[in-house]
């Protein structure tokens, strides 16, 4: 298969020598929706949430998925989707927005309230950095709306995301 090109190829090499697989990760999110993903263990500095390699193995900390496994799933769906984007065809960029659309509807299909949706998008948002993100409440707030608007994606939803650099 096609290797992936990686936005920061030289960081990822440098955590996959770190880091230590404790568990996999294969299930179904919903009837159409499989994932498989690598839990790690790693005490490091700037332990990201999820990473992928360019064979297109996805790794999610093991602190998440021990904390928020379901936050931890849609995560790996999310760098599923990406990889899915770029293998065909799209340039980083435009597969991470893809795959936050195709994130954000299963979200929209697996939490039935209002606060499970908020807190998912509260959390999610949080995982950036400040410097990424300097306002994450009001970006958490602004897709909010959003998503209670329109629950399915949308150009307005893309460009939102494009905008607030998500």
């Amino acid at each position: 298969m096609k290797k992936i090109s990686l936005p920061h190829p030289e960081l990822v090499q440098a955590l996959l020598k770190q880091i230590k697989i404790t568990a996999r990760v294969n299930h179904s999110l919903d009837k159409n929706t499989g994932i498989s993903y690598e839990i790690y263990s790693y005490s490091g500095p700037n332990d990201p949430v999820a990473f992928y390699n360019e064979s297109g193995n996805i790794y999610v900390t093991e602190t998440l998925h021990r904390t928020f496994p379901q936050y931890a799933d849609l995560v790996a769906y999310h760098e599923t989707e990406e990889i899915k984007f770029k293998r065909g065809g799209n340039a980083h960029g435009e597969a991470h927005v893809k795959a936050w659309l195709s994130e954000l509807s299963l979200v929209n299909k697996i939490y039935s309230t209002e606060t499970e949706l908020k807190n998912y998008i509260d959390w999610r948002i949080s995982i950036y950095s400040q410097g990424k993100i300097p306002h994450k409440e009001v970006v958490a707030k602004q897709l909010m709306v959003l998503l209670l608007k329109n629950p399915h994606p949308s150009l307005e939803i893309s460009e939102f995301i494009k905008n607030n650099g998500l």
